[in-house]
């Protein structure tokens, strides 16, 4: 018996995701499901980060006594926070584009499969039509 149900793992996926995460045949995706966590998440570090980045350079800046340093940091902080977002909602995107793929891939394969059923009825006809008929039988004189 066919399993007609979409197992890609995509949001319309009746499994939750406790299930999803524990399904050891790996016929769910979780990714799909998670992405926009591990984006925010992303973002909230890369955030982090770049304040992390100007404190220590006002710190150093104090301990050796130089004003440029966190002054150009300054200026490089923003630049460096909108390519990192770039940068990390590209590989999210990147991600999701993938599982697409396969969810997409999976739907043609089903759908050339249900083709394929309805083309044996036709192609049995079309067999019996291309046979040649055979002779009528003469009747004695």
């Amino acid at each position: 018996m066919q399993d007609n149900q979409d197992n890609s793992g995509g949001l319309n996926d009746p499994k939750g995701l406790v299930a999803s995460i524990l399904d050891f045949s790996f016929r769910t995706f979780v990714t799909p499901r998670i992405i926009s966590i591990v984006y925010v998440l992303s973002l909230v570090g890369l955030v982090l980060g770049t304040i992390g980045w100007l404190i220590a350079a006002f710190r150093m800046s104090s301990a050796f006594g130089e004003s440029g340093i966190p002054f150009m940091q300054i200026i490089l902080a923003p630049f460096v926070l909108a390519f990192g977002v770039v940068v990390i909602r590209i590989y999210c995107e990147m991600l999701l584009l993938a599982f697409r793929v396969v969810e997409h891939l999976s739907s043609l394969s089903r759908s050339s499969e249900q083709i394929a059923r309805l083309r044996e009825p036709l192609d049995r006809i079309a067999d019996g039509m291309s046979q040649p008929k055979p002779a009528p039988e003469k009747s004695g004189p």
